[in-house]
């Protein structure tokens, strides 16, 4: 089928209003260049905007794939952490079994043996906060009898404040002193290229 370029100028407000129209309809029209350069560059562009996509798809599988042989070298450690956990275990066993028939010197908890050293050690009892919001009013219900260094205040900086407060005086002063510890730099805006689908 052939079409018609009849009857509708092409720029103007005319032509402006097709285009919206097409627009309206979801069609991603490209902005028409000024001169014949930038539509030379346009499509040059375009045609490098197309080998970016296909590198990117290609980064994409390799990502896969690199996700795939990741997966598969996990199993196969953990089934073999596993086995090697368990034997480790087992031979620990073993030799807790072995040390008591054996005797330590007076006052002593273990044993210098060809192979290596076995005993026992002290351990420390365990201690486990199960709810700190409880603890914390359980203290601050009673400060005079009960420790208050049992809890402490963590202050750290608040970075979305002090981003707001930097930029009001940038707004107000321009950039300026800032306060000790902190940089604030200006960057230029950052190019993008995003292959259309």
């Amino acid at each position: 089928m052939e079409t018609q370029l009849q009857g509708v100028e092409h720029t103007g407000a005319e032509g402006q209003a097709v285009r919206e129209d097409l627009e309206a309809e979801g069609y991603d029209l490209p902005e028409l260049a000024d001169s014949i350069e930038e539509a030379d560059a346009r499509a040059k562009a375009s045609v490098f905007l197309g080998v970016l996509r296909s590198i990117e798809s290609e980064v994409d599988a390799n990502n896969a794939e690199h996700r795939a042989l990741l997966d598969w070298t996990k199993d196969r450690h953990l089934e073999r952490q596993t086995r090697l956990e368990a034997q480790a275990g087992w031979i620990a066993k073993t030799l807790e079994i072995l040390y008591h028939y054996m005797r330590p010197a007076k006052g002593k908890k273990s044993l210098a043996l060809i192979g290596g050293r076995i005993g026992t050690k002290a351990q420390r009892d365990s201690l486990e906060v199960e709810d700190d919001e409880a603890l914390i009013k359980w203290v601050q219900a009673d400060l005079h009898n009960r420790p208050p260094q049992i809890i402490r205040v963590k202050h750290e900086v608040n970075r979305a404040e002090l981003r707001e407060y930097m930029e009001a005086i940038a707004e107000r002063d321009g950039i300026g002193p800032t306060p000790p510890g902190v940089k604030l730099e200006s960057h230029k805006d950052k190019f993008f290229a995003t292959p259309a689908a």
